[in-house]
Formats: structure tokens, C-alpha cells, sequence
């Protein structure tokens, strides 16, 4: 996108942005375009264009309304502008959210005292400007495989994820998985500086089986997803919600966008990506 196209977008944008005045919710999304421009994510701004936004005055809560996952995806990765915005607006949080009511992404002022001290990066979209590699277990990386490790490494800010659909095992998993596996662990890791104890354990990840962690009601859901996804088919592609156990023994709920990939000798594989989770009470059997 070249100067001469951002700088005429950023100028309409403080047009219609001086017309939104005391529109709170209205002004807050052409502020976000302007700020998503600036940085040349172009993506981004018309995603938050085409949010709606609620503010809710007694809760301090800011809502974000977006059509599809990759909108709110797009969005969300941004999580230390969103945290810095909602500082300046005295806000408590913002809360992320797709039109169906599917995925959720809470983002608050006191993430940006939870980031340790970085070096500025060249790239403005990395949220993990440290852990931006790809942990991988032993398997036979297939041109169809290595087709998606590219795109991984294209987008080294998303937690994504490979799994063998005959063996239900985790091949493949993101550095930038590593808030969603540690949760708690990962804000004190990565203040002590023990980034190389953080990569050990999403390496850890690798080879767990999905019975290790997601809730077995939830398996089927999996099974399900066999038969409704055509491999190799950029356009079949499926949004579920699961539940699983976290290293820590707690329960999550999972949203995660699911395509199916096969390689040269017929392996199928369920290639994922995590819009959002949030911790649940403990699941009580049926």
C-alpha cells in the first residue's frame, strides 16, 4: 500500500472522524482505522470500518461486533493498541466479539503492565516480537505440510496449529500459541526473561493427543468435523468451540477455525486457528 493511498484514507478517516465527534463508540472505531492505517494494515482498518460498537457507561466496557473471524482475527492481534486506546479512553476492557455470539477476545489496560521491556520491532502486527517460531514433532513434512508452515511463519502473531487426523496427535504448533497453553505461567515466564522455558513447554505440547486434553462429550465434535471438511479446499472451512484442560488443570473453552489439508500419499491432517478463549467452570457429565 503505498504513502500517497494511506495518507488519502487517513485523511477521509479524520473527515468522517470530526463528524463522529461525541459519538463515543463511533469515534473509537475511525480512531482504531486511523491507527491500523498508520501502521500499513490496511486489513484492519476496514475490519474495524465495518465493526459496530457499544459502550456500556457503567460498565466501562467497550463491545466490538465483527461479521467473521477473520475480521475479529485481524483486529485482535493488535493486542497493545487496543490496551493502550482503552487506557486512554477509561475504559476496562474491550471485548471482542462475532455477530453469531461465537468467539470472545477481552482486552484490557493491565495487559500493557503485563508486557516485559522489548527492543522496538520492525513489525507492528507481532504480539510476541520474541516468540515468533514453530515448534514441530517428529512426522514427514509433505509439500502440502510445508505449504501451511509457510503461511504460519507469514503470520507468526496467530496460534495455529497442525493435527494427524489418523492418530489425533499435535504435530505442529506456533510460538505464538504460548498465552493460550500457559496462561498464568506465561506473564510471570516472560517477565523473569525465561522465554527458552516458554518455547520447552509449547514444545511440550507437541505429541499430546486430543484425548490429553479436550473434554471427551467434546470429541465427537471432532469427528464431525471429519466429514464436513473437503481437504485441500481453501473455501471448506469450519468455526467450532470445544472445551479442554490446561497444563494448569483448569477448564477453557476453545474457538478455533478448522481447514483440512491431505498430502502426497493421503494423510489428512486438520490444520486450526484460535480466535479466542476464556476459562469455564469444570464441565459436569451428563
Amino acid at each position: 500500500m503505498s504513502k500517497s493511498s494511506v495518507s488519502s484514507l487517513t485523511k477521509l478517516l479524520d473527515e468522517v472522524l470530526a463528524d463522529a465527534y461525541g459519538r463515543d463508540a463511533e469515534r473509537f472505531l475511525f480512531e482504531l482505522a486511523i491507527q491500523f492505517l498508520n501502521g500499513r494494515d490496511l486489513e484492519a482498518a476496514c475490519a474495524a470500518i465495518a465493526a459496530q460498537a457499544v459502550i456500556n457507561p457503567s460498565s466501562q466496557q467497550l463491545e466490538l461486533v465483527f461479521e467473521g473471524a477473520q475480521q475479529l482475527l485481524s483486529v485482535r492481534k493488535h493486542t497493545d493498541l487496543l490496551a493502550t486506546m482503552a487506557k486512554k479512553e477509561d475504559l476496562q476492557q474491550i471485548l471482542l466479539r462475532l455477530q453469531s455470539g461465537e468467539g470472545r477476545a477481552k482486552i484490557s489496560p493491565k495487559m500493557l503492565q503485563r508486557q516485559p521491556r522489548i527492543k522496538a520491532m520492525s513489525s507492528p502486527l507481532i504480539a510476541l516480537p520474541n516468540l515468533t517460531g514453530i515448534q514441530i514433532a517428529q512426522t514427514r513434512l509433505s509439500p502440502q505440510l510445508l505449504g501451511v508452515l509457510n503461511e504460519f511463519l507469514e503470520n507468526p502473531d496467530q496460534a495455529c496449529g497442525i493435527v494427524d487426523i489418523s492418530t489425533q496427535r499435535q504435530l505442529v504448533i506456533t510460538e505464538a500459541s504460548a498465552r493460550m497453553i500457559l496462561r498464568d505461567d506465561f506473564d510471570r515466564l516472560m517477565e523473569e526473561g525465561l522465554e527458552a522455558e516458554i518455547r520447552r513447554r509449547v514444545a511440550a505440547a507437541t505429541n499430546l493427543r486430543r484425548e490429553d486434553y479436550c473434554y471427551s462429550p467434546d470429541l465427537e465434535l471432532f469427528t464431525r468435523l471429519n466429514r464436513e471438511l473437503e481437504p485441500n479446499n481453501p473455501q471448506s472451512r469450519r468455526e467450532l468451540r470445544w472445551r479442554g484442560r490446561a497444563r494448569d488443570g483448569s477448564w477453557v473453552e476453545y474457538f478455533h477455525e478448522y481447514w483440512a489439508i491431505q498430502d502426497d500419499l493421503g494423510l489428512v491432517y486438520h490444520v486450526g486457528r484460535n480466535i479466542a478463549f476464556e476459562p469455564i467452570p469444570e464441565p459436569v457429565a451428563v
